[in-house]
């Protein structure tokens, strides 16, 4: 679980089972002044997550890192966001190194890069800022396409309707220093959206 002030925690699905169907289960809690942003699934305790911000920064640690919490918690820091006071978590995700990962700005710019060009660090760190921010095209999403899923599709979901995209010909590099605002014709753009299966989350 991943909040946009920029907590997170892991929690184990056992603790998450409902004994009674008529009473909603809280998964986390969450400050009035936060909300959630993401929730994932891993396998284990050998993965690694990556986090990103609004601003650009990125940053990329053990999974480990994050304690493990009761439902009834709040979590602890997903990166320090210190000497950045309008900075916002957009996501956080488990991710492989081979993994494709998408960002989404204001402007409707998507752009891809692979989860090992996000330098190592630790939870304590501040990050790093790989998406340089200009003229209002802030980041407001964050997806991964993973290595064992080639049946992934990826969709841009707006504030009328979605369409989906073509990661070969629609998305640039990150590296590029200058990318086109498309039009997709779905009004304002909200996020990203990428089909799973069962190969996103079984290991052999």
């Amino acid at each position: 679980f991943t909040t946009r002030k920029g907590l997170t925690k892991r929690t184990h699905i056992r603790d998450l089972s409902a004994n009674r169907i008529s009473k909603a289960l809280k998964a986390t809690k969450i400050r009035e002044d936060d909300e959630l942003v993401s929730v994932d699934i891993c396998y284990g305790e050998s993965g690694e997550v990556i986090m990103v911000t609004k601003e650009g920064f990125m940053i990329r640690y053990n999974a480990s890192e994050i304690s493990l919490f009761a439902p009834a918690s709040f979590g602890v820091k997903a990166l320090e966001l210190k000497g950045r006071p309008d900075d916002e978590v957009v996501a956080g995700h488990y991710v492989d190194t081979k993994d494709t990962l998408l960002i989404l700005s204001k402007k409707g710019v998507i752009r891809k890069f692979k989860a090992s060009d996000v330098t190592k660090g630790k939870k304590t760190h501040v990050g790093k800022q790989y998406v340089q921010i200009k003229n209002g095209g802030e980041l407001i999403d964050f997806e991964i396409v993973h290595k064992e899923n080639t049946e992934s599709k990826v969709y841009v979901s707006g504030e009328e309707t979605q369409k989906e995209i073509n990661l070969d010909t629609d998305v640039k590099s990150l590296t590029l220093k200058k990318a086109p605002i498309p039009s997709y014709g779905i009004g304002e753009v909200k996020g990203i959206l990428v089909t799973r299966n069962n190969k996103d989350y079984l290991k052999e």
